[in-house]
Formats: structure tokens, C-alpha cells, sequence
């Protein structure tokens, strides 16, 4: 646990009343989330997104409430541990409002995790900032063939 306000305090005065549903909902999809220690999270830690999982099966959030709370954090382009999300800035030139030249060199410039790969893990890891993600882009058209190729020759130049 840490020093910070504490996420299910929050979401139990949210359920009680005391704070109205636009300006709880706005506040949380801002919250400055931890990252889980391990799985399944240890009793006590706050301030993660299962504590909004668990605030569903206890009632404390609907499931639009949820649906709201995920929206405003993928609007925001922020990941759930503060980094920037490759994924919505590829939906925000995707929509066009970064221009293009500066979408592709800001991609091609990306700060690339390595993708995680458990062979008995089978679902998606729905992993932001990998490769992967550009690959996703362009095949949900978000990214031309064009763009693939500016991307890929600075990515080369990388080292890539």
C-alpha cells in the first residue's frame, strides 16, 4: 500500500451518495493506478483497476459506470500505468488529428516494449506498445500501407 488516497474509499463514498456520478466517474478514470504486485492482487493493495473489477461484483459501480470509467482512460490515451498508449495515439491519427508526418516519425520513434509471450497463455495480452500494435493499426486500416513502410524504413534505421 502506499501513502495515496485510497481508490476503494473513494469508489464506497461514490456508492453511498456522497459524490455525483460525473465527477466520481471523471475522477477515477484520472486515478493514478498502481500496477498489480501479482495475481491474484494481494489483500490490501489499492489503487489498481481490479479494484474497479471488484467494485462491480460488490455493486459500488454498474456496468456503465465501467464502460464510461474505460472510455475516459482510452480517450485520455494514458494507460493504467501512466504511459503513454501507442495504441490510442494511432486511433487519435487514425481520426486525424495529428498530422501526418508527425504521427509517423512520433511511431516510428516510439519507446517499444518487448512483447510478452507465455506459450500457456493463450488469450490476448491486449499488451500496448509493441510492434504488435502497429501491426494491429494497419490492419484495422488505421495505418495505410504507405505509412507502414516510412515506419518501418526509420524503424530499420533504429535497428529494428
Amino acid at each position: 500500500m502506499t501513502d495515496k488516497p485510497s481508490l476503494r474509499d473513494y469508489i464506497d463514498r461514490y456508492a453511498a451518495g456522497e459524490i455525483p456520478r460525473d465527477e466520481a466517474l471523471a475522477t477515477i478514470a484520472a486515478w493514478d493506478f498502481e500496477v498489480v504486485w501479482y495475481a491474484p492482487e494481494p489483500p490490501g493493495q489499492d489503487n489498481t483497476m481490479a479494484v474497479i473489477n471488484e467494485a462491480r461484483e460488490l455493486g459500488k459501480l454498474t456496468i456503465e459506470d465501467i464502460h464510461e470509467i474505460l472510455r475516459r482512460i482510452a480517450r485520455g490515451g494514458i494507460r493504467t500505468d501512466g504511459k503513454p498508449s501507442l495504441r490510442a495515439y494511432i486511433e487519435r491519427y487514425a481520426a486525424g488529428e495529428i498530422p501526418r508526418d508527425e504521427a509517423l516519425a512520433t511511431i516510428a520513434a516510439w519507446d517499444f516494449e518487448e512483447e510478452w509471450f507465455d506459450p500457456m497463455h493463450t488469450a490476448p495480452t491486449h499488451q500496448d506498445n509493441t510492434l504488435a500494435v502497429v501491426n494491429q493499426g494497419w490492419a484495422l486500416g488505421q495505418l495505410t500501407d504507405e505509412d507502414i513502410e516510412v515506419i518501418r524504413s526509420v524503424l530499420k534505421q533504429r535497428g529494428f
